[in-house]
């Protein structure tokens, strides 16, 4: 884990990515840079990458498929190449990066070093973007003149979010639970609550609850209100989002290995932040 500190705008956004998986051949590679110019575009506009950053599967993976003939030009299968690629890629944002994580695709290339943290992360010297490395989670304090607006949970995550309910909003509430709670009690100081992994665009508001209380006129109902100052946040009072991909799924020809799943759109999630306090989090298509 790691704590990163970051002065930002009282008034700005941040786009919260993962699963990019530069180097495959069912990359985004277009989508990853609206991306990129869109957040270099902006004044007030951040990034946050959650992980798989690159494909890192290596041509002796079970996982691995060649590409079909005529499209070889569109992968790359060595990781280190990709790590370069994708500082490449996002340079043009570097100063607006908040934070880089690592995601399970580099994990499982861990004996060979850390492509993350020494090869895309890492110093400017040494071919890296200089940015800060989260490790696999890390808490995300904003603040702005070194006052403190919010704090944000991030972790590439393991789960998929899966439901077996046939009704699609059954579906879709079952997938927005299971995400929840698997973020719920990684922090408790945290407004906003992020995961990756799932290749899926997941966003639970805080919740407009109704309770009732008592006073000398009888019983009254009130709703719960956004939370303010620091310390514990109800759990209901915060925002989760899963943050997306940039990796497709269907290609004729190419047997891969996450064509089994779902389609999901394709994109990342966008945090409006108003005063110092995050007001909405949508999908940000690419």
């Amino acid at each position: 884990m790691q704590r990163v500190v970051r002065n930002l705008p009282k008034n700005c956004e941040i786009i919260a990515g993962s699963c990019t998986h530069i180097g495959s051949i069912m990359c985004h590679i277009g989508g990853i840079e609206y991306s990129v110019d869109y957040i270099a575009s902006k004044n007030n506009c951040y990034f946050i990458h959650l992980g798989d950053w690159i494909e890192a599967i290596m041509t002796d993976d079970k996982r691995y498929n060649a590409p079909p003939d005529g499209s070889k030009e569109k992968e790359q299968s060595i990781p280190v190449r990709q790590a370069r690629d994708a500082v490449r890629i996002f340079k043009p944002i570097k100063k607006k990066i908040i934070v880089g994580l690592k995601g399970n695709h580099e994990r499982k290339l861990q004996r060979f070093g850390n492509l993350v943290e020494d090869n895309i992360c890492g110093k400017k010297e040494d071919g890296g973007l200089n940015i800060p490395y989260g490790t696999e989670s890390c808490r995300i304090i904003l603040e702005n003149n070194n006052k403190p607006m919010f704090n944000i949970f991030a972790m590439h995550g393991r789960k998929i979010f899966n439901s077996k309910a046939k009704d699609y909003e059954q579906n879709l509430a079952n997938r927005q639970a299971s995400m929840k709670l698997t973020l719920v009690n990684q922090m408790g100081d945290c407004l906003v609550m992020l995961c990756g992994h799932a290749h899926q665009i997941l966003i639970v508001p805080p919740a407009k609850k109704l309770y009732f209380t008592d006073d000398e006129k009888g019983v009254q109902q009130r709703y719960l209100e956004r939370a303010e100052g620091s310390g514990y946040i109800n759990p209901d009072q915060r925002w989760y989002a899963c943050c997306g991909s940039a990796r497709k799924s269907r290609l004729d020809g190419y047997d891969d290995y996450a064509q089994v799943y779902d389609p999901v759109e394709l994109g990342f999630v966008k945090i409006t932040v108003e005063d110092g306090r995050p007001v909405n989090i949508e999908p940000f298509l690419i």
